[in-house]
């Protein structure tokens, strides 16, 4: 890390590293970053200068919709729009209403049909939305995502449904304090429209303890899955922009 620059404002994402094979930052502003890099004489500006003009770099940085003197510092630097996220919340009310599928929390040998499922299962993702990234790198991240699950690197609880003695569809949570976030959540093309989805989130809502509420972000560009969350009681409490930077 350089020497004026703090590590809460650029964060390494080795992990991303090792997929994308190239240096790979997160960039968390705020106001007194951006009142320090936009002084061309400062060493902050110099050491981001220097991150921005390596070789092979690429930064990503999640903002709220409503910060304009972000959304101008990003630009200024050459950052682009990838994707506009739109969070929902949904608060749990113990549902009774019974599973019309086979629903249960993941067991380690669901490990390599889980992972596949995720290579091929999304479409709207940021780094599908990247004309920069290909569809081979991006469908890799998904698989690698769910495979941290499985390390016990990412993610608190997973749930599967099971169709004909297959997985075809998961969801997997991060529990914090006292909310369920919906990490990720596929399912299997030919499964769509059977109500699937809606009973691995009730399945959740019922079967982990002490939680009040579940959070799900999904992109604006993803209208099934918006029109999904809203049918299934979530409403929106927030929006964010996600700029990507390549060299």
């Amino acid at each position: 890390m350089n020497r004026y620059l703090k590590k809460t404002n650029i964060v390494r994402d080795e992990w991303l590293e090792k997929i994308l094979k190239k240096k790979v930052y997160n960039l968390v502003l705020d106001d007194i970053f951006i009142k320090k890099t936009n002084n061309k004489k400062s060493e902050e500006y110099k050491d981001f200068f220097k991150i921005i003009n390596k070789k092979t770099v690429f930064i990503y940085s999640k903002i709220s919709t409503l910060s304009i003197s972000q959304i101008k510092f990003l630009e200024k630097w050459g950052f682009n729009l990838i994707d506009t996220n739109v969070v929902f919340e949904k608060k749990i009310i113990l549902n009774k209403e019974k599973n019309k599928h086979k629903i249960r929390f993941a067991e380690q040998y669901d490990e390599n049909i889980v992972k596949e499922l995720a290579r091929k299962s999304f479409k709207f993702s940021r780094f599908h939305l990247d004309e920069k990234i290909p569809n081979k790198i991006a469908n890799e991240i998904k698989y690698k995502w769910v495979e941290n699950y499985f390390k016990g690197k990412r993610g608190d609880r997973m749930v599967v449904a099971i169709i004909d003695n297959m997985v075809v569809g998961f969801l997997l949570l991060i529990k914090k304090m006292n909310s369920l976030i919906i990490d990720l959540i596929a399912l299997d093309d030919k499964f769509r429209g059977k109500k699937i989805a809606d009973d691995m989130i009730i399945y959740a809502e019922n079967n982990i303890k002490n939680i009040k509420k579940i959070i799900v972000g999904t992109q604006i560009a993803n209208i099934p899955s918006i029109r999904f969350y809203e049918k299934c009681g979530f409403h929106i409490i927030e929006s964010n922009y996600v700029f990507h930077y390549h060299n």
